[in-house]
């Protein structure tokens, strides 16, 4: 997660949690409803190697 005080910039649902998740675990979409719903990348920081 990010340090600190952090606002989104799009808006998110359930969905895009379940998308989140699936993506990080590379699994496969459920349905089509979190297909195409917006994952929750911008709450992480690319991680620097």
């Amino acid at each position: 997660m990010r340090p600190g005080h952090f606002v989104a910039g799009d808006q998110y649902n359930h969905y895009s949690l379940l998308r989140t998740i699936e993506d990080s675990l590379n699994l496969l979409p459920l349905t089509n409803n979190d297909r195409f719903a917006q994952p929750m990348n911008e709450f992480w920081q690319e991680e620097l190697v």
